[in-house]
Parts: C-alpha cells; sequence; structure tokens
C-alpha cells in the first residue's frame, strides 16, 4: 500500500469513527477536547511522481471531501455561536440595570 493509500485509509478511519460520535453538536461532553481539526490529513504532502489518473481522481476527491467536511464544521461552529450570542444578549437585556438619580441633596 503506497503512503497516499495510507493517508486516505487513516483520514477514512479517522471520519467513521467521528460520524459515530453523532455529529455536530451530538452532547455536551465535547465541551472537554481541544481545539482543532482531529482527522486533519497533511495537504501539502509530496504526492507520487508517477501518479496515475485513478489515484489522482481518488486523491481529489478526498481533498473535495475534506473541504466539504470543513464547510460543515464551520457552518456548525457559526450557528453556535449566533445561537449563543442571541442567549447573552437576552440574558443582558434582561438583567441590565437602569441608569440611576441621586436622591441626595448634593448629587453624584
Amino acid at each position: 500500500m503506497s503512503a497516499e493509500e495510507e493517508r486516505v485509509c487513516h483520514a477514512e478511519g479517522l471520519r467513521r469513527a467521528a460520524g459515530a460520535g453523532g455529529g455536530v453538536g451530538a452532547s455536551d461532553d465535547d465541551d472537554d477536547e481541544g481545539y482543532g481539526r482531529e482527522g486533519a490529513v497533511n495537504a501539502g504532502a509530496a504526492r507520487p511522481k508517477k501518479e496515475g489518473a485513478e489515484e489522482k481522481r481518488q486523491r481529489k476527491a478526498a481533498a473535495r471531501a475534506n473541504k466539504a467536511e470543513r464547510r460543515q464544521e464551520k457552518k456548525g461552529s457559526k450557528e453556535a455561536f449566533r445561537e449563543e450570542r442571541a442567549v447573552q444578549l437576552a440574558t443582558r437585556l434582561k438583567t441590565a440595570q437602569l441608569p440611576c438619580t441621586s436622591l441626595s441633596r448634593w448629587g453624584n
């Protein structure tokens, strides 16, 4: 098995393992994990000099799949941050204090 095939198989295995977790926002236990992409493939890796047409198609298909996966991940995180911001703004409006007026003769 060539290095490229091993990388693709490894990436597919990671993708399947991540998919078994239930997708984006499956549970609140995911908050303990670090940031970053777990299944990132080194896109800067050198490809074989005598790469065949079928291998090239597979490599490009894998790259397109990774891009599509990243777009979905980004869309999910943007939506989550948008929802959280709305919740925080609503909370801020509910708990905001009105400006006070001093009732003292000397005023502050």
